[in-house]
């Protein structure tokens, strides 16, 4: 597998942030909270296919660069037109994934993004196997009490970020899989909807916080909903 990125990197103060995007904007892939911040309950994603397999590559990519940002830009897409959003005031997110390893403050997101220019083409090879097969976890694992490998999902100045070890993005790379190859014959989506689907979430045992669940949609049929009108638009 392969995928086709940007590469910059950025200096703040003695830090050094690398980030990766894809090197095509993503027309048609967008991200909604429902809730409020910084955690809310639930984040709804919308890709059709083609972004479907993007953000595949990018979680594979995610899960072996432990000191790299990957981001998936989305702040200026238009909700599909089925969705609660559409006609609305909301307003799309973007997508950053990165391993706590970083020990990046969120907040600095703004800072670092405001920076990003042209950036350097590269592309990534992705080796088989980075992500498994729904067979190959151990789906019992996550529940055990000294379990450490989780995610953790965070909004902050439209952005939501997926932070977790390469165990932890691993562990949750079958829903991507199967969010680009498409569900089996006899497989339901994950939420009983009539729509093919995938959740990943950052709920763990013994925790004193409400966890959160990011629902991606494929959109097979992406007719892009209405416009919000400039003058009632928020920048941020």
């Amino acid at each position: 597998m392969r995928l086709r990125t940007l590469v910059d990197e950025v200096r703040l103060g003695p830090a050094v942030y690398r980030v990766l995007r894809p090197y095509r904007p993503l027309p048609r892939a967008a991200l909604f909270p429902a809730g409020g911040e910084p955690r809310p309950h639930c984040l709804l994603m919308y890709a059709d296919r083609t972004a479907a397999a993007v953000l595949h590559a990018a979680w594979a990519l995610a899960t072996i660069s432990p000191r790299s940002l990957v981001c998936l830009p989305m702040r200026a897409a238009r909700p599909p037109a089925h969705t609660p959003f559409a006609g609305s005031e909301a307003m799309s997110y973007d997508l950053v994934l990165l391993h706590h390893r970083l020990q990046f403050p969120l907040s600095r997101w703004k800072q670092v993004r405001a920076r990003l220019r042209g950036g350097t083409p590269h592309t990534a090879v992705l080796p088989p196997g980075v992500l498994p097969g729904y067979e190959e976890i151990d789906h019992d694992a996550r529940g055990y009490a000294g379990q450490r490998d989780h995610l953790r999902i965070e909004l902050s100045g439209r952005t939501a970020f997926v932070v977790g070890s390469t165990v932890a993005f691993r562990q949750w790379g079958h829903c991507l899989r199967r969010l680009a190859t498409g569900p089996g014959p006899d497989e339901a989506s994950s939420c009983g909807a009539p729509h093919h689907c995938v959740s990943v979430d950052d709920w763990r045992p013994r925790q004193d916080r409400d966890w959160t669940d990011l629902h991606i949609e494929v959109v097979a049929d992406w007719r892009p909903g209405a416009v919000l009108p400039a003058a009632n638009a928020v920048r941020r």
